[in-house]
């Protein structure tokens, strides 16, 4: 990780590597479940650890990286690789979390963001639907009774 940051082009990136309160490193096989059942992608390589601002001004704090060291062996195949992706992987997430422009993520060595639109539509957007007045409520709905069966 330390050299990751230390050797990256981009200053805010390179500044991590080198301030004085080190940053977390977790290292977990897979995401948790309670993170997966709060809606992150269980196939993750990495996700920034971050203290929530203290109120709307306040932008959230880095405090560490967590690394799903399954999901990365999952992407490489040998360990050459591994580090190609746990670069990759790291760099991806921290140009995320600081919201690097399209051209500081390209001296990353990461694609744009734009890229990740597969289409353009410049038509405009058809108008939603005229509202719908409610009618009057419906008789409420009457439960069956059961039949009484015969038995010969």
């Amino acid at each position: 990780m330390v050299q990751i940051l230390s050797a990256c082009p981009d200053e805010t990136l390179r500044e991590l590597g080198q301030r004085r309160a080190a940053l977390v490193l977790l290292v977990h096989e897979v995401p948790s479940l309670e993170l997966v059942l709060e809606g992150v992608d269980p196939r993750i390589s990495a996700l920034s650890l971050a203290t929530r601002g203290g109120s709307d001004d306040e932008p959230p704090e880095l405090t560490g990286l967590a690394i799903y060291r399954r999901n990365l062996v999952r992407l490489a195949r040998s360990a050459e690789q591994f580090d190609h992706e746990l670069r990759f992987a790291v760099l991806e997430e921290l140009a995320n979390f600081f919201q690097l422009s399209d051209a500081r993520r390209e001296r990353l060595g990461l694609p744009p963001l734009a890229a990740d639109l597969d289409y353009v539509d410049d038509e405009p957007l058809p108008p939603p639907p005229p509202a719908v007045e409610e009618d009057e409520p419906a008789a409420p709905r009457r439960r069956r009774r059961k039949k009484k069966r015969m038995h010969s």
